[in-house]
């Protein structure tokens, strides 16, 4: 009895190291997964910033996008006005050259005239000398 008394004390005390391993094995296995832990959330909060930061640069961007677009309409309002100023110029010119045209040719015309007239005067003046 004191045989099997022993026995069992023996089996008892194998049985509690096989806890006792098992539990070393647990601890170590949480301790693992608590660093794994800890690493995801370091992970999660560079993430966090990083995306803070992505986000922030994309309203930037936005931003930008949007006053370049202002600024294009802007611009092209602007191009449209002096196109039609330009046009109006042309206009001004082309009728400023066909009254320079005019004038010229009504100038050729007087001096054409006040020429015949000179030598209608001159030949006039001579046949009353003689």
């Amino acid at each position: 009895q004191l045989n099997e008394q022993g026995k069992k004390v023996e089996e008892a005390n194998l049985t509690l190291a096989d806890f006792e391993v098992h539990k070393r094995r647990l601890a170590s296995e949480n301790s693992d997964l608590l660093r794994q832990l800890q690493e995801l959330d370091n992970t999660a909060g560079l993430l966090l910033k990083t995306k803070s930061a992505l986000v922030a640069a994309l309203d930037e961007q936005k931003r930008i996008a949007d006053d370049e677009a202002k600024e294009r309409v802007s611009l092209l309002a602007k191009f449209r006005n002096l196109e039609h100023d330009c046009d109006g110029l042309k206009e001004n010119l082309d009728e400023e050259v066909c009254s320079k045209e005019n004038l010229a040719r009504q100038l050729a015309k007087t001096q054409n005239e006040a020429d015949m007239w000179r030598q209608k005067y001159e030949i006039e003046g001579v046949a009353k000398r003689s």
